[in-house]
């Protein structure tokens, strides 16, 4: 009783699963010597296996994937124990072929034998194949092309469906309703619609997930009222007129914050980050339209080093035009250059500098060749700079101890540069510090040609530019030299008028250099203070170079040497040459106070 209890159960589970939109789920669903169809389900849509070539040839390819029965293949399925052999109408056989981690579904003249499993997880069938390459792969369908193949079996979700023979689609229908209210530009959603097919045997079915649409038109555009939706099954075409609204954009709105706020001197302003807002003619809805403006940008590139503001305006088209955003405290920075240290007294603690070969044409780059670091091409302006591309090293200074001067070399990544063999030519990079990994640095002065040597045990251990191999490495002996490039900026002064005073100081620094800045009143002005740093306030005034600045020294009218003379001291009033003369203490001055020289 319980035996008959237990097939009635099966027997009644294969029936269910047949009923739910004719998919069979579950192996219980399977009965042995039937015909079925293989299906999959991407997204939301379902398709079909059937044959690519010749269904009477073998090893040919069956991966073809379909959207209607019509051109679906038949399979018998067979049971014999735990195995299973799946046989096209013609009497080949369906089997799985694999030379790499995926392979192909093909026919051939030899059954192969498939253990059909419930994917419990996905509701689903898994039907796998063990005669491929000693490994177990599975029917399923690719998301992203047209095909089914053979996949690493946990990755399968596949279902069958009963072919019954005889029955044909007689005709589809629409019904059902469609978004009808759209924005110019989209393009027709048939979410809401609903293909039913009426068969032969007067049943019918939702076969909406299998039709193929078309729209006309493709895109709404303005004056849009009407849309014609075609759905094509199994050779038999349905057609339905939908009216629509389509809004158009009436205006504008910018908003948001940029994402960068720096930039480098010559680059044009990002204006990613800001959102702009369309409202259609309706007057309520709104949407993003960012992606679809044109951007006035003013200033359209930054071409002055400082803090500076950006107008910006989104349009669409000719009359579509947004507010104006003013973006405020935009930061603009030099391009960083490198420029060749020619003292070792140039470098400092924290300085940037990147290594490159004695000619300036090749540099230390980011990538490990095996125990040596390798090398990329670079070039010196006619200045002499070197602008680095992205896969140069850049390595900062750090500063061990300074009698004698010993730098750790950090890399980009974090670890520091280290002569790695006593024996071997080897550099490599690491992450504890020892002697190895600290170096001192000599420049020769004439050449700016460099001697970077580690201090630890190792005999190989000068840091060298080998040209044969393209890579730098370290030697026991100087093979070729090698010169080291520091960041430079630009310190730019200036008076804020000529004819009250002075300033020097400005030029090009190194990195974290100090440069000392001097403000010279003339005669009958005084220094004030200086523009663009606060933190600058005497006429001499010292500081240390991070970035290229622009800094104004300011003089106004101030105490005249007249004034300053001894106030008991009579003034004697002449006229010399047809001017007013003022003799005080033997000195003579003009009818402004200014000493006459």
């Amino acid at each position: 009783m319980k035996k008959i209890t237990s097939l009635l159960f099966v027997m009644l589970l294969a029936c269910v699963t047949n009923l739910q939109a004719g998919k069979i789920t579950t192996v219980e669903g399977i009965t042995s010597g039937k015909k079925y169809y293989i299906g999959a389900t991407t997204s939301s849509k379902d398709y079909y296996l059937s044959v690519d070539g010749s269904k009477t040839s073998t090893n040919a390819v069956a991966g073809t994937a379909v959207a209607d029965k019509t051109n679906a293949a038949v399979f018998t399925f067979t049971q014999n124990g735990d195995a299973w052999t799946i046989q096209f109408e013609n009497g080949n056989y369906l089997s799985l072929s694999s030379n790499q981690a995926n392979g192909k579904v093909v026919v051939s003249s030899e059954a192969s034998t498939f253990t059909i499993t419930n994917n419990t997880s996905k509701s689903l069938l898994t039907i796998a194949c063990d005669n491929t390459k000693d490994k177990t792969y599975a029917i399923q369908k690719n998301n992203s092309g047209t095909q089914f193949g053979s996949y690493k079996k946990t990755q399968t979700d596949v279902w069958l469906e009963e072919y019954v023979e005889g029955v044909t689609v007689s005709s589809i229908a629409i019904s059902g309703n469609a978004t009808t209210t759209y924005k110019d530009g989209d393009a027709f959603d048939v979410t809401g619609l609903t293909v039913t097919a009426t068969k032969s045997d007067a049943s019918t079915e939702d076969v909406t997930k299998a039709v193929e649409w078309t729209v006309t038109p493709e895109v709404l555009t303005a004056g849009t009222t009407s849309v014609s939706v075609k759905a094509t099954y199994a050779g038999k075409e349905a057609t339905k007129n939908v009216n629509v609204t389509v809004l158009t954009l009436q205006a504008l709105a910018l908003s948001g914050e940029p994402e960068n706020m720096t930039y480098y001197l010559g680059e044009a302003f990002n204006p990613k980050g800001l959102v702009v807002t369309g409202t259609y003619s309706d007057g309520t809805t709104t949407a993003d339209v960012t992606d679809q403006v044109d951007w006035v940008i003013d200033p359209d590139k930054f071409t002055t080093i400082g803090t500076t503001s950006v107008d910006v305006t989104a349009k669409i088209g000719n009359d579509l035009r947004s507010n104006v955003l003013t973006i405020n405290d935009v930061k603009v920075i030099d391009v960083d250059k490198y420029a060749k240290i020619t003292s070792a007294a140039q470098l400092a603690d924290g300085q940037h500098i990147i290594i490159v070969s004695a000619d300036a044409t090749y540099a230390l780059s980011k990538t490990q060749n095996n125990n040596n670091r390798g090398a990329v091409a670079v070039e010196a302006s006619e200045s002499g700079l070197i602008t680095p591309s992205s896969n140069v090293e850049i390595i900062t200074l750090d500063t061990i101890n300074t009698t004698p001067l010993k730098w750790k070399l950090q890399t980009s990544t974090g670890g520091y540069l280290y002569a790695a063999s006593s024996s071997s030519n080897y550099l490599r990079t690491q992450t504890t510090n020892d002697a190895n990994g600290q170096w001192t640095i000599s420049i020769a002065e004439e050449t700016g040609v460099a001697t970077v040597k580690a201090q630890g045990s190792n005999t190989r251990n000068l840091l060298q530019y080998n040209s044969s191999s393209s890579l730098f490495s370290c030697y026991a002996s100087s093979q070729n030299g090698i010169a080291i490039f520091a960041r430079q900026y630009t310190v730019t002064v200036n008076s804020n008028d000529a004819s009250m005073g002075t300033v020097t100081g400005g030029g090009n620094y190194f990195e974290n250099n100090v440069v000392t800045l001097v403000a010279t009143p003339k005669d009958g002005y005084k220094f004030t203070g200086w523009s663009n740093n606060a933190e600058l306030s005497s006429a001499t005034q010292t500081f240390t170079v991070t970035e290229s600045v622009t800094i104004t020294a300011n003089f106004a009218k101030g105490e005249t040497a007249i004034d300053n003379a001894a106030v008991e001291t009579p003034a004697v009033k002449t006229i010399e040459n047809g001017q007013l003369v003022i003799l005080r203490d033997g000195v003579k001055y003009n009818a402004m106070g200014v000493r006459l020289q």
